[in-house]
C-alpha cells in the first residue's frame, strides 16, 4: 500500500479553532452553573464529556483530512477498449466485468431477468 499524503498541523489546527471554542463555552457553562461548595462534584462528569466529546471531534477531523487529502492525489486510470491502462490492477478482471454488462446481464442473481442495457460505442 502506498504511503497516505501527508497532511500539515496548520490545516487541523483551522478546524480544531472552532471545537476549542465549543469546548471552552461547554466547561464553563458547567462551572456557571454549579452550586457553591460543590464545583467539582458539580462539573466533573459534565466537564469529562465535553472533553471526551472534543478529542473524538478532533479525531474525526484529522481522519476526514487524511481521507481527503488521499482522495485529492488519486488519479483514476484511463481504460482502453483494449484493456490497456489497466496494467497492475487486475486488467482481466475489469474487462470481464466490462463483457457482462455489455451483455445485458450481471449474472448476480439466478432467474432473474437484467434490465436491458444500451451500449454505445
Amino acid at each position: 500500500m502506498d504511503a497516505l499524503p501527508r497532511v500539515s498541523a496548520e490545516s487541523l489546527k483551522a478546524v480544531m479553532h472552532g471545537l476549542v471554542d465549543d469546548l471552552a463555552e461547554e466547561i464553563m457553562q458547567s462551572m456557571n452553573v454549579a452550586r457553591p461548595g460543590n464545583l467539582i462534584n458539580d462539573t466533573e462528569e459534565a466537564v469529562r464529556q465535553a472533553g471526551h466529546q472534543f478529542v473524538r471531534a478532533a479525531f474525526e477531523a484529522a481522519l476526514q483530512q487524511k481521507v481527503d487529502a488521499a482522495e485529492a492525489s488519486f488519479s483514476p486510470s484511463r481504460v482502453n477498449r483494449d484493456g490497456s491502462g489497466l496494467e497492475g490492477c487486475g486488467a482481466e478482471a475489469v474487462l470481464q466485468q466490462g463483457s457482462a454488462v455489455a451483455a445485458g446481464s450481471d449474472s448476480q442473481r439466478l432467474g432473474e431477468v437484467g434490465a436491458s442495457l444500451v451500449v454505445r460505442s
